[in-house]
């Protein structure tokens, strides 16, 4: 990522990013010009970002295995939600979560 993108998010209080593929996936990721979610959260976490949302999630992927995902990420050092079909997501003062599904 360049320092310039590094800039324009510097602080953002939500960064919704595309984190379609696990790192285990990255060829196939980066071959479809998608992002890991290890990538998404290396980047919210360099420019400062408030909340991560991941979004674009592969389509064969079930709820668990979303749930698992997020249960990695459990100790994340920013707040994090995976957005799931028919997820709302709350966009307050302190960042977002998920209040649905």
């Amino acid at each position: 990522m360049s320092q310039e993108t590094l800039e324009l998010l510097d602080g953002v209080d939500v960064l919704i990013h595309d984190a379609q593929y696990l790192p285990s996936e990255a060829t196939l990721a980066h071959d479809c010009g998608h992002s890991t979610t290890d990538e998404a959260l290396e980047l919210a976490v360099r420019c400062h970002g408030g909340t991560l949302v991941m979004t674009h999630d592969a389509p064969g992927r079930i709820d668990a295995q979303l749930d698992a995902v997020m249960e990695e990420y459990r100790t994340a050092p920013i707040p994090l939600v995976i957005a799931k079909q028919d997820t709302l997501i709350d966009i307050g003062p302190v960042g977002a979560r998920a209040i649905s599904n």
